[in-house]
């Protein structure tokens, strides 16, 4: 029996800045939508910039509404 040939996607490149500080919405008629915070960035530099934000006692706004949001892949 013959396996089809399924498509894969590898991201292999981290170093591109492709990868954005995103804050998650939710409003009142319960629509979701993201409000780019900060970037691009490399995921280093990224993961660096979200582990600060956690670690910082300056609470201008939740941490835990932020996330990192990398390359959108269409397949």
């Amino acid at each position: 029996m013959k396996l089809k040939n399924k498509k894969t996607v590898k991201i292999t490149n981290f170093n591109k800045k492709q990868y954005y500080i995103t804050e998650g919405h939710i409003d009142n008629d319960g629509n979701e939508y993201e409000k780019n915070y900060s970037g691009p960035f490399t995921l280093n530099k990224a993961r660096r910039l979200m582990e600060g934000y956690f670690k910082s006692s300056y609470s201008f706004r939740n941490p835990y509404n932020l996330n990192i949001r990398g390359p959108r892949i269409w397949i």
